[in-house]
């Protein structure tokens, strides 16, 4: 499946880690590969505060489309806002460049825990006490 859009040619950024062909003039216009899509869907959502992962799968037509979001949030994520900025931003950007509406979107949520980036902590030397001289 690829998705057309006739009407006007828009960029679309693409991660790096995207290879192979991106955007192809068709008959019926530009296409842009499903893959390349979903990537960049994903890239999109990744960049969003408090999101830990995502996955995206596109279907239908480019008249037509429906996505589906797999989103990880972080613990302290607020989703009501997490929820708002997929439907407003996310799909807003993909109907934007398709130049429709999303027939259907749909999202499901996961809370991630918040990950360690290291095994150290910083102490405050203000809370520890005198030090004796012995140390």
């Amino acid at each position: 499946m690829s998705i057309r859009s006739p009407r006007r040619a828009r960029r679309i950024p693409l991660p790096a880690d995207c290879t192979g062909p991106r955007v192809i003039a068709g008959p019926a216009g530009l296409e842009l590969s499903q893959s390349h899509a979903q990537a960049r869907l994903e890239a999109q959502i990744k960049a969003l505060p408090d999101v830990q992962g995502a996955s995206a799968v596109l279907r239908g037509t480019a008249q037509q489309p429906d996505l589906t979001v797999r989103v990880t949030a972080s613990d302290r994520a607020e989703l009501p806002r997490l929820l708002d900025t997929l439907q407003t931003q996310v799909a807003g950007d993909l109907g934007t460049a398709l130049d429709t509406r999303l027939r259907r979107l749909g999202v499901q949520t996961e809370i991630g825990t918040t990950k360690k980036k290291s095994n150290q902590i910083t102490l405050d030397p203000r809370h520890l006490g005198p030090r004796s001289a012995t140390e």
